[in-house]
């Protein structure tokens, strides 16, 4: 009786896990997204700053929020890391995020040769 009781607490933990971390992965995720969105309008109000000083806001905004966007990553991308991460990342397909650098502040390169 004693095996029965701890096999089923032990499902009942793994499965606990295993919610746990798509709850985390799920969160991070959406919060990743979010900020890549605030990231891009920030980059668009950079380029359209006229001032030093809204151009100086602008910035700081920016290095903010990217910096809140790359703990958010690294917090996701380590809970992807545990086991129970790996599986539910297995089961969704899901990949590691990338970090955001000062190289995608860089606006494209015209191609106007």
């Amino acid at each position: 009786m004693g095996v029965f009781l701890s096999a089923a607490l032990l499902i009942t933990l793994s499965l606990a896990g295993l919610h746990h971390a798509h709850h985390n992965i799920t969160r991070w995720r959406r919060e990743a997204r979010i900020t890549w969105q605030q990231i891009d309008r920030l980059i668009e109000q950079r380029q359209s700053a006229s001032d030093p000083v809204t151009l100086a806001r602008v910035e700081r905004k920016l290095d903010d929020v990217a910096s809140f966007h790359n703990r958010t990553v690294r917090a996701a991308n380590r809970e992807m890391g545990t086991l129970s991460g790996r599986l539910v990342s297995h089961m969704r397909g899901l990949r590691k995020l990338s970090p955001y650098t000062p190289a995608h502040r860089l606006p494209p390169e015209s191609s106007d040769a």
